[in-house]
């Protein structure tokens, strides 16, 4: 009677352990990517980073990662390159920070002002810039164009958000879409990525 009750027990345990495993195993298959970086693993260094200066973000900083939230897919793909993320024609994405003399109106006491700057080199292909347009000294806030085909969309821009890592080797944006007008003209996927309450990406630059 004794070897009776511990098999029936031994078989609800495999009946249990095996049931786990179902519940473990019931979504579907996470890909691993070694050299490739999700956004929930780039968000979180985001979150953590500092504050950065002019002074240490002057100069060229090359993207060397990118990452969509769920919600907004449609616009990028997930890519890394510790050595710097490349467009189809060679050429490495860049922004680069620096200061932009302005002439001041006639009767100013100054006669110039330097505004601090971004230009973003390469957006896509070789000379395909954008800027320089003036940053926010609130955590290095700045907006860009969204592009098309190749061409500018005044239609809807990227808002970022930069700060540095905690080592101070990386500056990590965070990127949210928004869509000013003609929203007809997008995919409803982009709209609804516009509308997202969580940013849209978060992309890594490390010093060139």
């Amino acid at each position: 009677m004794k070897h009776l009750i511990l098999s029936v027990l031994m078989i609800c345990a495999v009946g249990i352990s095996a049931q786990a495993d179902l519940q473990l195993m019931a979504s579907p298959p996470d890909e691993v990517t070694p050299d490739t970086y999700r956004f929930s693993d780039l968000k979180p260094g985001y979150l953590a980073g500092v504050p950065a200066t002019e002074a240490i973000l002057t100069g060229v900083w090359k993207m060397v990662a990118i990452a969509t939230s769920s919600a907004c897919a449609i616009i990028s793909t997930d890519t890394s390159n510790a050595n710097g993320i490349k467009n189809n024609d060679g050429t490495f994405i860049e922004l680069e920070f620096l200061n932009v003399t302005k002439s001041n109106p006639p009767g100013s006491s100054e006669n110039f002002t330097k505004v601090f700057s971004v230009k973003i080199n390469n957006f896509g292909k070789d000379s395909f810039d954008q800027g320089p347009y003036a940053v926010s000294s609130v955590e290095s806030q700045f907006a860009q164009w969204n592009s098309s085909n190749g061409e500018l969309d005044k239609d809807s821009y990227f808002n970022l958000s930069c700060r540095m890592s905690a080592s101070s080797k990386y500056l990590i944006c965070a990127s949210k879409l928004v869509i000013l007008s003609n929203s007809h003209k997008y995919d409803p996927r982009a709209i609804a990525c516009a509308a997202d309450n969580d940013y849209s990406s978060i992309v890594v630059y490390i010093r060139k």
